[in-house]
């Protein structure tokens, strides 16, 4: 969906500035990672990574008690359509209920209750935007320290700048 409010971590709080045009914005982001060296594949991976944390969002789960379970199976079929983790979006929902611990040589499972799920739900989508975050950071920090990068990047800011004074 296009919906922002479909997506509850993502429209938290103030989700549309009117001095700012997201389309635009884009566009300028998308250009940013042109001319930073991000491959066609580097800067899709980014979009999609983003895309599957909105995803992630959607997971909801109830229950009562220690027992949590899915609210309904639709976040968890669309995230396995996308990563194809597990055979069904149920056995999405069930790592993160029952998630599996090693203790000593053996694995067991333990049962989550609603609000163990959910905030195992919330850090794993920080964890994965942190590591986002890093990884753009670093591919941004060796394009930066790359010298054919440095004199390309010189270059394309004076050409921006040169036609603005015309």
């Amino acid at each position: 969906s296009d919906n922002i409010y479909d997506y509850p971590l993502m429209s938290m709080g103030k989700v549309k500035v009117e001095s700012i045009d997201d389309a635009e914005e884009m566009q300028i982001m998308d250009e940013a990672f042109d001319i930073l060296g991000f491959s066609h594949d580097e800067k899709y991976d980014v979009y999609r990574v983003s895309a599957l944390c909105m995803h992630f969002s959607n997971l909801e789960f109830t229950g009562m008690g220690e027992v949590a379970s899915p609210k309904n199976l639709d976040a968890g079929e669309t995230l396995n359509e996308i990563l194809h983790f597990a055979d069904s979006g149920e056995a999405m929902y069930d790592a993160f209920i029952n998630p599996k611990y090693k203790v000593g040589t053996e694995w067991v499972n333990k049962t989550q209750n609603v609000v163990a799920v959910t905030v195992g739900t919330g850090s794993i989508i920080k964890n994965i935007y942190g590591r986002l975050f890093r990884y753009l950071v670093d591919m941004c920090n060796s394009t930066l320290c790359d010298p054919t990068m440095k004199d390309f990047i010189k270059s394309s800011r004076g050409r921006q700048g040169t036609q603005g004074d015309r």
